[in-house]
C-alpha cells in the first residue's frame, strides 16, 4: 500500500498541535509532506502494523516564527515525531 499525506500550512496550525497516524494495514511507502512553512523532523517512510502496534506514529507541531508577533498565526514550524 502506498500513502501520501500533506498536512496544512503553518498559518492554519497552532503551536503544540498534534497529529497521529495509525493503520490496520501495512503501508510500504509513506510520504509525509508539510504544508507551506512547515517541515518534518524524523519523518517515517513506512508503517508496519507489527512494529507500530496500535499506536502508529505521533507528531507535535512547534511554531518557530509567527506572522505578527506571538499573537498571530505561525509563519513557520516543524513537526516532531513523538512516537
Amino acid at each position: 500500500t502506498i500513502l501520501g499525506i500533506q498536512l496544512p500550512a503553518a498559518s492554519a496550525l497552532v503551536d503544540g498541535q498534534t497529529f497521529q497516524l495509525s493503520s490496520t494495514q501495512n503501508i510500504t511507502t509513506l510520504g509525509m509532506v508539510g504544508g507551506t512553512g512547515t517541515t518534518f523532523s524524523n519523518s517515517p517512510t513506512a508503517l508496519t502494523t507489527s512494529t507500530t502496534a496500535s499506536y502508529g506514529y505521533g507528531f507535535v507541531f512547534h511554531a518557530l516564527t509567527y506572522a505578527t508577533g506571538t499573537n498571530g498565526p505561525p509563519a513557520t514550524g516543524t513537526w516532531y515525531r513523538t512516537f
